[in-house]
């Protein structure tokens, strides 16, 4: 099971009800996280037990008026593209 965690140098601002954003100061980019990516974001970063993607899940479910098969496709989409990025890494 993947532990995933924010890449050294990657800052997240407050989450708020309109999103986040995310500072990558090793490459000294930003990116605008929607709420529903900003709640993803919170759920895989604020804690490491249980899968992130099944985290990332409840939390978007628990959020937002919406299933649980479009919660997961969707989340999995979204940790696929932070990983891709480089924001988020596996510490296993």
């Amino acid at each position: 099971m993947p532990v995933l965690h924010a890449r050294e140098g990657v800052r997240c601002t407050h989450i708020t009800d309109e999103g986040a954003v995310l500072l990558d100061t090793r490459a000294g980019l930003f990116y605008g996280l929607n709420p529903a990516a900003a709640v993803i974001w919170a759920a895989v970063t604020s804690a490491s037990d249980g899968e992130p993607l099944d985290r990332a899940t409840s939390a978007v479910v628990a959020r937002f008026a919406v299933d649980d098969a479009t919660a997961r496709e969707h989340a999995h989409a979204h940790l696929a593209l932070l990983i891709e990025q480089g924001l988020l890494e596996d510490s296993r």
